[in-house]
């Protein structure tokens, strides 16, 4: 039961919210361009969206071509790799473990053959010649140690350096990922407007400044990020996403009317993360006649299940926020049921995705089930579990290919859906849901860029119990929206934490016009 207050709206008040904000969501997304109504809104941010990226369905080219009965791995040897006891010490990680180079060696085997045959982005990162390069590259390696053992952690390294082209967020060699993150860094000190005839401009000492470079490059629309100053004003900020460690200053030229030039260097600071640990997994809450709803994880639990239910009142409200920020996962299957009650359709991935049955993954699949409860009531759910033993029973090696989509599907209502860099995996899949719905405003920073794959396997290596986890599942995305390690960008950046403060100080004060 929702503590909510229901409150009816008359249909004025809720075109005049409407209006309004899409007014002032023009004047910034459009970027000085004129627009006299909500039909060019949804012309100029739906359309555009959704016609921004391209449908991949073609993966041929990233798929592995197995023979269908090709075996790979023994039953025996994929129990020796996945089947240990977590409690034992014996089983445990131990950085100083001894271990003979030709333990390493047999350990090395094991991984490449279980990459090979379970591993969906296998040809993703270049196949056979790639990972056999990999493969002999660490056993070299390994061979030219000036002695007869080496520790556990010095090999775990030695994968870890020869593995490091696998750029897959779900894939980890003792819990170290490999993937290149990128973060959002921004300076809030000058505060840009556009003027459609001279270009960005801002004011220094109440003197107006036109922006001439930055770093001596004329083309710099990728480093003004549209955002929301502490007053709830549309304004562009200085951004770039980039990897941490890189330069992290920009030299600004400006010139005034007379054009007189001065020169800014303008160090740009890391997006602050919000501090989740004390939230509750779900919360809900009216704010000036705003629902506001908070979800930090994506697993199914009692008290965050009621999530699915509050459809029924953003509906109720022309303007609506979902706080997704820290929600780093879970399953899928919340942002599937969420969706499918506020539209009354399946939602579609914009990304075409390759899940790969093998034989090997088809027996770690048939011993999961078998220890698990199938009895389920959830349609869904039994769905994918009759779809898997369909899969075992067929005993070949085989893809299971899912088109994506770029089709836009109608929403009358507006929400705001905060994110940051910590919106991951599962959370991440929610934002491609809502990708192709319209009227969805994303604000805050990039996402965490965790879905090109899955986390599927978890195992140990026997000799040297180095911990692998990877997935069976390839995703491809047109990358001018979605990559990995970056992920997905926002409508409109915050590099601060207090981006719901922000959000609502904008919706009041352009309704209130």
């Amino acid at each position: 039961m929702y503590n909510f207050k229901m409150e009816v709206l008359n249909m004025n008040y809720f075109m005049l919210i409407i209006v309004s904000l899409c007014t002032i969501l023009l004047s910034g997304c459009s970027k000085g361009k004129h627009m006299e109504s909500i039909n060019d809104l949804l012309k100029e941010i739906n359309t555009s969206r959704v016609s921004s990226h391209e449908v991949i369905d073609d993966l041929s080219r990233f798929i592995y071509n197995f023979n269908k009965d090709e075996i790979g791995l023994s039953n025996e040897d994929i129990d020796l790799l996945t089947e240990y006891d977590m409690n034992s010490l014996d089983e445990k990680f131990n950085p100083y473990r001894q271990i003979t180079k030709v333990q390493a060696i047999k350990d090395v085997d094991y991984l490449f053959d279980f990459l090979k045959y379970s591993y969906a982005p296998y040809t993703f990162f270049g196949g056979d010649q790639i990972f056999n390069n990999a493969k002999f590259s660490t056993i070299n390696t390994i061979n030219e140690i000036n002695a007869d053992t080496l520790t556990a952690e010095y090999f775990s390294d030695i994968l870890i350096d020869n593995l490091n082209f696998i750029q897959d967020a779900h894939f980890s060699i003792n819990g170290h990922q490999l993937v290149d993150k990128k973060y959002y860094f921004h300076n809030d000190e000058l505060e840009f407007l556009l003027d459609p005839r001279k270009g960005y401009y801002t004011y220094i000492d109440n003197i107006r400044y036109y922006l001439k470079d930055i770093d001596n490059r004329k083309k710099y629309d990728d480093y003004l990020k549209l955002s929301i100053n502490k007053e709830g004003d549309l304004i562009y900020y200085l951004g770039k996403v980039q990897s941490l460690g890189q330069t992290l200053t920009l030299n600004v030229k400006l010139f005034d009317e007379d054009n007189r030039e001065i020169l800014k260097t303008i160090k740009l600071k890391e997006a602050k993360i919000l501090d989740i640990e004390n939230d509750k997994v779900f919360n809900e809450k009216i704010e000036g006649n705003i629902p506001i709803i908070s979800l930090r994880t994506m697993v199914e639990k009692e008290n965050n299940t009621i999530f699915i239910e509050t459809p029924s009142v953003i509906n109720q409200y022309p303007i609506s926020i979902i706080d997704i920020r820290g929600n780093s996962g879970g399953q899928d299957t919340l942002g599937i049921k969420w969706f499918t009650n506020f539209t009354g359709e399946s939602p579609k991935k914009i990304c075409t995705t390759a899940t790969l049955y093998s034989k090997v993954n088809s027996y770690i699949t048939e011993k999961y089930l078998q220890n698990i409860d199938t009895d389920y009531d959830d349609e869904y759910i039994k769905e994918i579990i009759e779809n898997e033993k369909q899969k075992i029973e067929s005993n070949i090696n085989q893809w299971g290919i899912s088109l994506g989509s770029n089709t836009k599907i109608k929403n009358n209502n507006i929400i705001f859906v905060l994110v940051d860099k910590r919106t991951a995996s599962s959370g991440e899949s929610f934002v491609e849901f809502l990708y192709n719905l319209e009227n969805i405003v994303f604000v805050g920073t990039n996402t965490g860029g965790v879905t090109l794959s899955d986390r599927y396997v978890e195992g140990r290596l026997y000799s040297s119990k180095i911990n692998f986890q990877f997935g069976r599942v390839l995703s491809i995305y047109d990358e001018k929206i979605h990559k990995e390690g970056v992920g997905f960008f926002p409508d409109i950046w915050v590099g601060d934490n207090d981006t719901l403060e922000r959000v609502l100080l904008l919706v009041n004060k352009y309704t209130r016009k």
